[in-house]
């Protein structure tokens, strides 16, 4: 079986991400760049977390869980707004016709939706949700120390999940319905997640299948997250309060353009039932 990293090195290296980009998060006011940084390294916990709990007493893993999933929740909103003020609205603007006062407005208006959000991000990195995710980070990096210096063990319970995990994304997969935008954001999320847990674990298997497994995970995540943002841009322009007919205008043609653009990507993805090319598993 090819070297796991050791598991409480894995867990003090990413312990040290997630509170360094808090900290960035909180003297940027959460802008995007420190917001996303914060999530990536909450997710790659929550993955960390996924290989290592048949480990582990419940006790040290759960309440960790339980507040990274508040902290996803609560920044969730304000990363909705930033793609979509600096990513979704400056793409689909110029194929819409609108006056420059219009379009400003629009984008003023969305701007205060993501200030209202930036805020409720500052509320969960301090006080007693702050405490609550630092006094469960502890508990669970003591957690791993307490496992034996051969991490055999941990290898050998990483490489079940990362199989199990497989086995129900080929499944979710192959019962994939493609109109079905809350399937596709479910399959997205499963495959972010999974690709987080072979980055983690990449180490131990060089070559060019893990490689080519991973790119198809980022591929398919990427697509399908083009996709969410779309879908995430209508909900939101739809409730937008803007102050007149020009402005409400615009968000029709905005919301049928999300529209529009999401019917083109979806038909143009491939390799969505993920059959074999490219997702063999590397571990065997």
């Amino acid at each position: 079986m090819p070297r796991t990293p050791s598991l409480s090195t894995l867990a003090a290296a990413i312990a040290e991400e997630l509170l360094t980009a808090m900290q960035a998060t909180r003297a940027s006011g959460a802008d995007i760049d420190s917001l996303h940084r914060l999530r990536v390294a909450a997710r790659r916990l929550r993955a960390l977390l996924s290989l290592s709990c048949e480990r582990l007493p419940e006790t040290g893993w759960r309440p960790l869980h339980a507040a990274l999933r508040a902290l996803l929740r609560a920044t969730g909103p304000t990363r909705d707004w930033q793609v979509l003020r600096t990513e979704t609205l400056p793409a689909l603007l110029p194929a819409v016709e609108a006056e420059a006062g219009v379009r400003s407005r629009l984008l003023d208006a969305a701007g205060r939706q993501e200030s209202i959000a930036r805020r409720r991000v500052g509320v969960a990195l301090q006080g007693q949700p702050l405490l609550a995710l630092l006094l469960a980070l502890e508990g669970y990096l003591l957690a791993c120390a307490t496992l034996e210096a051969d991490d055999e063990a941990f290898g050998q319970t990483a490489t079940r999940v990362l199989e199990r995990q497989h086995r129900r994304l080929r499944h979710r997969a192959r019962h994939l319905q493609r109109d079905d935008p809350e399937a596709l954001h479910q399959l997205r999320l499963r495959l972010k997640a999974q690709r987080y847990r072979v980055e983690l674990l990449a180490p131990g298997y060089p070559g060019k299948a893990v490689r080519r497994y991973l790119a198809r995970l980022k591929r398919l995540q990427d697509q399908l997250g083009q996709l969410q943002d779309l879908q995430v841009a209508q909900q939101h322009l739809r409730g937008l309060r803007l102050p007149n007919a020009p402005t409400r205008a615009l968000r029709r043609q905005l919301c049928q353009r999300c529209a529009e653009t999401a019917a083109t990507r979806l038909a143009n993805i491939k390799g969505l039932r993920l059959r074999d090319d490219g997702f063999r598993r590397f571990w065997d």
